[in-house]
């Protein structure tokens, strides 16, 4: 992975994202795999869209949410790290 300071994690176009309550459901059409992820993932993969750097994202949820910088940090790059593993997105 390169610098994290240049990287921004993008979609997959064939993953589908769904809200059910508090948490949401990606669909893979690729892969046919579904994925649970929580209010924190729904908040992180909207922001996945080719735009946003990953500290862009880390500072977002930083602001939205009651979690250190460095924490929140560990916890943004193991997501996005798993999602992009099961080809739900680019980073």
């Amino acid at each position: 992975m390169a610098t994290r300071e240049k990287i921004f994690p993008r979609k997959n176009n064939n993953a589908v994202f769904r809200k059910e309550a508090d948490e949401g459901l990606l669909f893979n059409a690729d892969t046919l795999e579904i994925v649970a992820i929580n209010e924190t993932g729904c908040f992180i993969w909207h922001l996945c869209t080719g735009e946003n750097l990953i500290d862009d994202i880390n500072k977002n949820i930083c602001q939205n949410y009651d979690v250190t910088p460095d924490r929140s940090r560990k916890d943004l790059d193991g997501f996005l790290k798993g999602l992009a593993s099961k080809k739900f997105l680019k980073i």
